[in-house]
Parts: structure tokens; C-alpha cells; sequence
């Protein structure tokens, strides 16, 4: 909005030399009434005008020039405004697509941590049943579990929390197609 109105501004100044024309009209109606103790007068006065003028600056100083500069200068840092934030906008994307990789990379290695935990559970409780392991190493083993779980949720929830965030900032949200657009701006 800001490039925008800098731009008007701009344009604005860059026609500040030529001539202006300016046209009016206008139409009035009144009411009037006076009462007395004999009689009621009403009165109506409708009146229309119409107005055309025109003036010129011829010189101004060079003030016009400046303005057109100073307002050039105002366009054009708020151009660049505009390109930084695009390139940061960019540059983030880019970031957040590459950390949500890593966090996707993450959740599956600590899905198949957890996998592999599971099996290792299931072959300690079957050396239980064949007299090898004792319940201490049952315990510890389903602790190791319980634990790889935690990090598997965490994992997951990192994922998910990564992944919100890129959509968020790439603007690829599918839920704002359900948003009326009165709303979007």
C-alpha cells in the first residue's frame, strides 16, 4: 500500500505544472414560512449555480522538480522494501522447506527406531519364555521402548509444527479456501 500511494504521489507531483481546470455546480431550495396572527405566508427560493474556472502556474521555483524527485526517491525505496522482503520471503521458504526435510528424515528414522525396539522387546519377552532373560532385562528393555515412543511423538510433532509453519509462510494453506475472501486481504 505504501509503494502504491508513492507511486499516486508521483504522478500527483508530476502534474503539478499543468493547467487546472475546475468545474462546480450547485442547487439550493429553501423553505420559508412566516406566521402571523392573521394569515401563514410560505415561500420557496430554489437557486442553481455553475462554476468553471481554470488557473495556471507558470513557475514555481523548481519546486515542482524537487517534489517529483523526493517522490521518486519515496517509489523507489519502497520498492526496495518490497524486493528485500520478497528475497526474504524466498530465502525463508527455501529454509523452512529444507528443515521440514530433515524433520520428515527425522520422524522416519524414529519410527524405525521404534520398530526395531519392538522386535527387540518381543525377542527378550520370547527368552524370557525360554528361561534366557530375567524381568529386570524385560523392564529395562520396555523402558528403552516407552522412551523410544516419546521420541518418536516428539519427532512427529516437530514434523507437524515444521510443516505448519512452511505452509503458513509459503501461503499454500489449504484451509484458506474456506475463508471468505471479504476476509483475505
Amino acid at each position: 500500500m505504501y509503494l502504491e500511494q508513492a507511486d499516486k504521489s508521483y504522478k500527483i507531483t508530476a502534474v503539478r505544472l499543468l493547467p487546472k481546470l475546475n468545474a462546480g455546480a450547485s442547487y439550493n431550495y429553501s423553505n420559508y414560512t412566516a406566521v402571523s396572527s392573521t394569515s401563514i405566508s410560505q415561500v420557496g427560493v430554489k437557486s442553481e449555480s455553475a462554476n468553471l474556472s481554470a488557473n495556471w502556474t507558470i513557475f514555481d521555483g523548481f519546486a515542482t522538480r524537487g517534489s517529483k524527485m523526493a517522490a521518486l526517491e519515496n517509489k523507489r525505496y519502497y520498492e526496495r522494501i518490497r524486493q528485500t522482503y520478497i528475497d526474504t520471503t524466498v530465502d525463508s521458504v527455501t529454509n523452512m522447506r529444507h528443515t521440514l526435510g530433515f524433520a520428515q528424515r527425522a520422524m522416519g528414522l524414529a519410527e524405525v527406531h521404534d520398530a526395531l525396539i519392538e522386535a527387540q522387546v518381543k525377542r527378550i519377552k520370547e527368552d524370557k519364555d525360554l528361561g534366557y532373560a530375567s524381568e529386570a532385562t524385560i523392564d529395562a528393555a520396555v523402558l528403552n521402548a516407552d522412551a523410544t515412543q516419546f521420541n518418536m511423538a516428539y519427532a512427529r510433532a516437530a514434523y507437524l509444527g515444521d510443516w505448519t509453519d512452511f505452509i503458513s509462510l509459503a501461503g499454500i494453506d489449504p484451509a484458506l479456501a474456506n475463508v471468505p475472501t471479504r476476509y483475505v486481504h
